[in-house]
């Protein structure tokens, strides 16, 4: 089975945390630092992430990848779906 927790973008490859060929095991700063990347790549190098951010992002993050514990934690019904709203920039 190919590993999901390898992500390629513009030839570098992004490890999202470890798969033990069932499952995948996600790890934060490693989303973090491919976010970033990802950013940069699409936005320009001085692309950053906000420390303010990272609690959401650490939501949205629980959400995708369907870390149902952690989002009934945080009060999130993975069930449903997210409108994004918001200033840009």
């Amino acid at each position: 089975m190919e590993n999901p927790s390898k992500i390629e973008e513009g030839g570098v490859t992004y490890s999202l945390g470890t798969f033990d060929g069932k499952r995948v095991f996600y790890d934060f700063p490693k989303i973090l630092v491919y976010l970033e990347a990802k950013g940069k790549r699409l936005f320009g190098r001085d692309f950053t992430l906000q420390e303010k951010d990272r609690e959401m992002l650490l939501k949205l993050s629980n959400y995708f990848i369907r870390d149902l514990e952690n989002c009934e934690k945080d009060g999130i019904d993975s069930e449903k779906g997210i409108l994004l709203t918001g200033s840009v920039g």
